[in-house]
């Protein structure tokens, strides 16, 4: 276990935002091995996993042979690059200059090629609204736009198949939407099982589990329960 916002590496490590630098931790030692500058973390599944941060305004990548501060590090998308990239909200008008505030809320890495970033947006006249933003070898593939900030954070499956993205929205690596039902009110706590074949969310007063489908209507059962958080037990 780790603490609450703590990303998990396949291979044992554990990464943690904390006053705007991130500490990686071994699995049974809570002292860092590192502290790099940046927030936002997420394990590149590559062999071994390599460590990505948020650092003003940029994605970049941990080299994984640096330790101590400051790191090693080689840029993926660039803060000019997420800008550009928010100008696919429909409300972000012509001129990037309307844009006051584009922060990447959390990353998640669905192989060694592709990530999804969640982004909250400040837009002049308009207020704040989420934007999740497909990106694959340093471009980016598309978009989904949000016109509010009900969601925190992302959750992928085990081999980042799908991704689940707040509410009743997610999608599969491709990028299609698959069919979540939206009938539990608000969602604070997802996971999907480690065949990936269901979803649980915990929403005010019940445990939802739903098995998305890309077409038709997904199957779902619904349990009675209040908790704070859900999980699955590894088979």
């Amino acid at each position: 276990m780790a603490p609450g916002g703590s990303a998990w590496s396949r291979d044992g490590r554990w990464a943690r935002c904390s006053d705007g630098s991130t500490e990686v931790h071994a699995a049974l030692d809570l002292r860092p091995g590192i502290t790099v500058d940046g927030c936002a973390p997420a394990w590149r599944p590559t062999s071994p996993p390599v460590l990505t941060v948020v650092r003003d305004g940029a994605l970049v990548e941990i080299e994984p042979w640096c330790s101590g501060r400051p790191a090693c590090t080689r840029v993926l998308l660039s803060r000019r690059e997420l800008r550009t990239a928010a100008a696919q909200h429909p409300n972000v008008p012509v001129s990037l200059t309307e844009v006051e505030a584009v922060r990447v809320v959390d990353v998640e890495w669905l192989s060694p090629a592709r990530s999804m970033l969640l982004l909250r947006l400040t837009i002049e006249g308009v207020g704040t609204e989420d934007l999740l933003v497909i990106v694959e070898d340093g471009r980016t593939r598309g978009s989904y736009a949000f016109f509010d900030t009900d969601r925190d954070g992302l959750e992928a499956s085990a081999t980042g198949r799908l991704l689940w993205a707040g509410g009743a929205f997610a999608v599969r690596r491709e990028g299609p939407r698959v069919t979540v039902p939206d009938a539990f009110g608000p969602v604070h706590a997802a996971a999907w099982s480690p065949d990936e074949r269901w979803l649980a969310l915990a929403a005010r007063d019940a445990v939802a589990l739903v098995r998305p489908r890309e077409l038709g209507r997904a199957r779902t059962i619904v349990l009675p329960l209040r908790v704070s958080d859900v999980g699955w037990s590894p088979r």
